[in-house]
């Protein structure tokens, strides 16, 4: 179990970097963590920055903590199965101190087909445009439902762009299939 953060600071560097080591075995055991994520726990806990830094350094060692496969983890649960658009993912992961380097490299073995070129991204929009055509319904005007649909994909990270290609395409004005029309 994690040490509370005032028995922290009256224990020697040695002491707090074995607690330190039982705090990571105890944060991990909830859920998967960056290594910057379990840096600002540590610290946040009472633990001295350098006492944290070496504890995430062995951490990483012995295979605790890997931010390509938390990216790859991430990545994975949010763009394929949540339909998030890859530059949200990109983002947040940034967000969460993950580098770009191992956003990279994440993508890099992920990327098995090309599953995250523009046509995939495009693929994943308009599935995800389905959903939000099928969530507005016909009701109300055709601005107020374009503004709705557009919020909808744009929540999910997908560029202006992409929102603009979809709603063509699912309402019928480039070619596609027209999907109002139930």
């Amino acid at each position: 179990m994690a040490v509370k953060p005032d028995r922290v600071a009256g224990l020697s560097e040695g002491e707090q970097f074995v607690k330190a080591k039982d705090t990571i075995g105890w944060i991990l055991s909830n859920s998967p963590q960056t290594s910057r994520e379990l840096y600002r726990k540590l610290v946040k806990k009472g633990y001295s920055p350098e006492v944290a830094e070496t504890a995430i350094v062995w951490a990483r060692e012995y295979g605790f903590i890997d931010d390509v496969s938390y990216a790859e983890m991430f990545i994975r649960e949010y763009v394929f199965r949540v339909g998030k658009s890859v530059s949200w993912a990109k983002n947040r992961l940034r967000a969460k101190g993950v580098e770009n380097t191992d956003v990279d490299e994440a993508l890099e073995r992920l990327d098995v087909d090309g599953v995250f070129g523009v046509e995939a991204e495009r693929e994943r929009a308009l599935t995800a445009g389905r959903v939000a055509m099928r969530r507005i319904g016909q009701a109300g005007d055709e601005a107020a439902r374009q503004r709705k649909f557009f919020s909808r994909l744009a929540r999910l990270g997908y560029s202006y762009d992409i929102c603009v290609f979809v709603w063509k395409t699912l309402s019928g004005e480039s070619g596609g299939t027209n999907y109002y029309d139930g």
